[in-house]
């Protein structure tokens, strides 16, 4: 059945079926069909010449059951698929990368931060899977209050690490690095503003990701109370993961008077510039922009697939390739893979 569904027509019935077998074959028959994607990966890309997402999320119908059944001793071959590389992880799973791992590893890695301290510190590993991993362990913080100090101490140990490792191979990487400390610089960390002027100090904190310093000290002294919105909504039971009604928990970021004045600006290089005007009809996106009631009242997902979308398929390559969970091209406000992928 994993290999026969999309997500979207995964039935309740079908799920309860499913949760309703033996936990320890299932989560072994799981783990066999998270590995396949590895296994077979070369197969797959010979075989499928346009993708079928009902032959072709079956990990990810495997991840979802093994979140929720909570099996932390599946981690080392979740870890497996997350050291496949950038090419394999964005074949299978594309700018839905993080939503997936980041909601996934929650429920999988709560009480095992150690193995996923371990496992973000492995060298040569592609800084999204890494980010997966931090974006999980933020969560725990905000959704359990009581552990967010032991959820600062391990921000601290990878920071710490990278510190006392400068010149280790494959560890330095500025994305996750940056984004590492966007996560952290949301939690009650004010003293730690040494901790992370280091960082910045050494360069690893890139200016155009996250902006200035003092951009970045003013997120940290922020009071954790003025910014619910970072806490993302998680799936409290395996229907979620399915029907995504967890989203409809988010809560949306409050509108300030520099984003007002930022928006509004922006708007007006858009109608008054003729290279921006013109660069945004190109894109498509001059229409859309002019009508946005804002640009911050989105849900985490959006919020998420613009925020990584550059960094994570392949917009910036020669040759612009749509991604296929992006925005059919068409207009149909579809997600491309469900409109105009095979026509």
């Amino acid at each position: 059945k994993l290999y026969q569904h999309s997500e979207t027509d995964f039935s309740e019935d079908l799920i309860a079926s499913i949760m309703a077998l033996p936990r320890e074959s299932l989560i072994q028959d799981l783990e066999v069909i998270v590995l396949d994607a590895i296994k077979r990966v070369d197969w797959f890309q010979d075989n499928y010449t346009t993708y079928n997402e009902s032959e072709q999320v079956f990990q990810t119908h495997a991840i979802y059951f093994l979140a929720a059944l909570e099996a932390s001793e599946s981690l080392p071959v979740i870890f497996d698929l997350l050291r496949q590389g950038e090419d394999f992880l964005m074949y299978w799973f594309g700018d839905e990368l993080e939503s997936i791992f980041k909601i996934s590893l929650y429920w999988l890695g709560s009480n095992n931060l150690s193995e996923l301290k371990d496992f973000v510190l492995e060298p040569d590993l592609y800084w999204a899977a890494r980010l997966s991993v931090v974006l999980a362990v933020a969560q725990i913080a905000h959704h359990q209050p009581e552990r967010e100090e032991e959820v600062i101490d391990w921000f601290k140990d990878v920071f710490q690490y990278h510190l006392d490792y400068p010149d280790k191979k494959g560890i330095i990487d500025t994305h996750f690095i940056a984004w590492s400390v966007s996560q952290f610089a949301k939690l009650e960390v004010s003293e730690e503003i040494p901790l992370i002027q280091k960082l910045w100090d050494k360069k690893w904190i890139p200016e155009h990701i996250l902006g200035d310093f003092e951009i970045i000290r003013a997120d940290m002294v922020r009071p954790k109370s003025k910014q619910n919105h970072h806490k993302s909504p998680i799936p409290r039971n395996i229907n979620e993961f399915y029907s995504k009604a967890y989203l409809d928990r988010q809560v949306k970021r409050p509108i300030t008077l520099e984003d007002k004045e930022l928006f509004e600006n922006m708007k007006h290089d858009l109608e008054h510039n003729s290279v921006i005007k013109q660069f945004a009809s190109i894109l498509g996106t001059e229409q859309s922009f002019a009508e946005s009631p804002s640009l911050y009242e989105t849900d985490d997902r959006s919020q998420n697939e613009q925020k990584y979308l550059p960094n994570t398929n392949s917009s910036l390559r020669s040759g612009r390739k749509i991604g296929r969970n992006e925005p059919c091209p068409c207009g149909s406000g579809k997600k491309y893979k469900k409109c105009c992928l095979n026509k």
